[in-house]
């Protein structure tokens, strides 16, 4: 038994050095495939941080070449900004040629931008305002003169660049730049070389350039909008490069966590390992003592049986001979032959009064046969001591633990739980049942879509006639886990709309002296218009928004259960310190004057009063700080009412000066108010004012594409049905 429990022992301990040993193949397996992994990772990291570094170093270069530019870029009566020309080679680069100024300090630094953005915002903006002021004027033909005076602008440009490259070159040298002559810098700005003539003549050849007349403000307003662009691509690099950094942190760690759990595992594995070989070795010795001491006591006891067989037959032998001799003095003394000895039967076992550490037991034999004269019987019975080995002891466990936790939260994990040894078995005692068990648990994936609340009821329509809209929404009842998605909540899966009010508004029109319809808001409605006064305007362009304006501000029912109304003119900063002072870029605080912000009337009931003041607006004619309107336009709504709708418009032509900041200011608005947007001409950013509209889009942009139009009641009346779902 002993011998069998020590084989049991070493066949168990074998199997944990199997287990072992295979877990460490798995672990040392994996362990180079992670670090791989995790090696290939910190190179495509460190790749592409160096590569957004590098364009955010060109980026801020060119910042600082932008600023320079508007520096120089003054308007004043006789200024040197005030009598630039553009000048359009049309056979030059692609898509329409290039544009180019005809400035002896201007161009020079613009050719010192060395970013493809800035690059292409110049040229973008050059392009618009080359066209805006051929469209009043038409272009004159460069001679060839004029040509070769240009190519010495651009030449010009590139040994100030070639400086400041020379100045930051330890700064760049990973960028491998390269030094460029003039003639590949003019190849660069898309100018093809013109051949050297004898002398100068006035011809025309097939690839024309010619030169526009530069607007100043308008020029000066397109910088800015340069500037801006390329200070958000400034702020888009920062803020990719901080979620790059970010996100490749947190996948490194993520490798360096797995490489340490394998680590720990191998670790534990090898104790496993060698706890296991401990066992099984000292599991065989034992059995291989045990063996030997049986063979030995088998010996011992071969010999004893031979010996006490041997004495028994020599017993028997002479008890033989006895009986022969007595019988033949029996005779010789004359007494019968024929008398009879007791014969018993062999020992019989009874049950030993106790199973272990000594008992009792009786013995117990029969007559055979019955003595006559001859030898009595012996004892029938004896006892004798029994069962003097120690008790076996069994295993006994504890109860089971409880399971621990899972060890993972979806995915599939497993689980464990254990029970400790109240008594080892002893002396062929049974052996122990499993102390440990686990088992599968959270198989369920850890990619879960979020859960959607049931849709809400369709709410009130959104215009009174002219087809408006009711919307529904739902959000979130359980959100997503793992890389599960949740519908964007102005996706259809969580926001519908359905047409309603479909009719015609000519229910609702009122007759003008001059025989207009007109229609009139009579809606509990905070509204805020914002007006844009940019020098992009032009002085037709803002005598028409005016003319809008008053239209629709007349149109207002004001009141305290009906309208109020807050007009807002705004352009932007007309100088480099004002601009820094009004994006954060300075330390003073800017006054709104400064930033191009001017507030005509705080919220009022008194609409004819507004609509009054608009006639008297003076044109600002500056940039266009969009982003600073809308938030002015929030802080205004904190002074509405409490159950009125919260509307703003806004009425403008061209492109804000940073898009980036407007969709956050649009992004923060849009949870106060809903925006309805006028884009006025064809150069309005149609795109981005997409994106900057409240839902549904289509209810909330009105684009007029000319700025003739701006005066006709038809779209002072549209906004008043977009902005208005009571018409009276």
């Amino acid at each position: 038994q002993d011998i069998a429990s020590y084989n049991s022992g070493a066949a168990e301990a074998r199997g944990n050095v199997l287990k072992a040993q295979t877990e460490i193949s798995t672990m040392q397996d994996k362990m180079p495939e992670v670090d791989a992994t995790l090696k290939s990772h910190k190179a495509q990291c460190s790749e592409e941080a160096a590569s957004m570094k590098q364009e955010l170093d060109l980026v801020t270069s060119d910042l600082g070449v932008m600023v320079e530019v508007l520096d120089k870029t003054t308007c004043n009566a006789g200024s040197a900004a005030s009598a630039a020309a553009l000048v359009q080679c049309s056979h030059c680069g692609n898509d329409g040629g290039l544009v180019m100024l005809q400035h002896s300090e201007l161009q020079p630094l613009l050719n010192q931008l060395q970013s493809s953005v800035a690059h292409g915002y110049v040229q973008h903006h050059l392009m618009k305002t080359y066209n805006e002021a051929v469209a009043r004027d038409p272009p004159v033909m460069l001679t060839q003169d004029g040509v070769t005076r240009q190519i010495a602008l651009v030449k010009k440009g590139h040994s100030l660049r070639a400086r400041r490259r020379q100045n930051q070159r330890r700064h760049h040298r990973r960028l491998r730049m390269r030094r460029q002559s003039p003639e590949e810098m003019f190849a660069e700005a898309n100018v093809e070389r013109i051949p050297e003539a004898n002398m100068p003549v006035d011809c025309v050849p097939n690839a024309k350039c010619t030169l526009g007349e530069a607007n100043c403000e308008r020029l000066r307003d397109r910088f800015f909008l340069v500037h801006a662009g390329i200070e958000d691509r400034m702020s888009e690099l920062s803020s990719n490069l901080g979620t790059l950094e970010t996100s490749c942190l947190a996948a490194k760690q993520n490798y360096e966590m797995q490489l340490q759990n394998l680590g720990e595992r191998l670790r534990e594995e090898n104790v496993r390992l060698a706890e296991a070989t401990t066992e099984q070795v000292e599991a065989e010795a034992s059995g291989h003592l045990k063996a030997q001491q049986h063979q030995s006591v088998d010996k011992a006891y071969q010999s004893t049986m031979k010996e006490c067989c041997d004495s028994q037959n020599d017993l028997r032998a002479e008890s033989c001979a006895l009986e022969k001799i007595r019988g033949e003095l029996e005779k010789l003394n004359g007494l019968s032959a024929y008398n009879t000895d007791c014969e018993v039967s062999e020992w019989q076992d009874g049950e030993c009064s106790a199973p272990c550490r000594g008992g009792t037991q009786t013995k117990s034999r029969s007559i055979l046969v019955h003595p006559v004269e001859g030898m009595a019987c012996p004892p029938l019975s004896m006892q004798e001591s029994c069962n003097t080995h120690e008790c076996p002891v069994d295993c006994r466990l504890d109860d089971w633990e409880g399971w621990s936790a899972c060890s993972a939260e979806c995915g599939g994990g497993v689980r464990e739980r254990s029970r400790s040894v109240l008594a080892s078995p002893s002396h062929a005692g049974d052996p122990c049942d499993e102390k440990t068990e686990a088992e599968a648990c959270n198989p369920e994936s850890c990619d879960k879509d979020c859960e959607l609340h049931d849709w809400t009821e369709w709410g009130a329509c959104s215009k009174a006639c002219w087809q408006g809209s009711q919307r529904r929404e739902r959000g979130p009842a359980e959100p997503a886990q793992g890389t599960g998605t949740c519908p964007e909540e102005t996706s259809d899966a969580r926001m519908q709309f359905q047409v309603c009010n479909v009719g015609s508004c000519s229910k609702y029109y009122h007759r003008t002296l001059d025989q207009q319809n007109l229609l009139k808001c009579g809606s509990k409605v905070d509204l805020v218009v914002l007006l844009d006064g940019s020098g992009s305007l032009g002085t037709d362009g803002w005598a028409q928004s005016k003319k809008l304006v008053t239209n629709l501000i007349s149109s207002l029912q004001g009141g305290e259960e009906e309208v109020k109304v807050a007009l807002q003119l705004f352009s932007g900063p007309s100088t480099t310190e004002n601009y820094k002072k009004c994006t954060g870029g300075g330390d003073d605080i800017p006054k709104l004057k400064d930033c191009g912000i001017q507030w005509v009337k705080h919220f009022t009931s008194d609409t004819a009063a507004v609509a009054k003041e608009v006639e008297g607006l003076a044109w600002p004619a500056a940039s266009t700080l969009t982003s600073m309107a809308l938030a002015e336009a929030e802080a205004e709504l904190t002074h509405g009412r409490e159950d009125a709708s919260s509307m703003v418009v806004v009425i403008t032509d061209g492109q804000p000066m940073s898009h980036t900041r407007t969709l956050q200011a649009a992004e923060l608005l849009k949870r106060k108010a809903r925006i309805i947007w006028v884009p006025v001409g064809s150069d309005a950013p149609m795109d981005l004012i997409r994106e900057l509209a409240s839902l549904p889009k289509k209810e909330n942009m009105i684009h007029i594409k000319s700025f003739t139009q701006l005066s006709q009641r038809l779209w002072a009346n549209k906004i008043i049905s977009h902005a208005c779902p009571k018409l009276v």
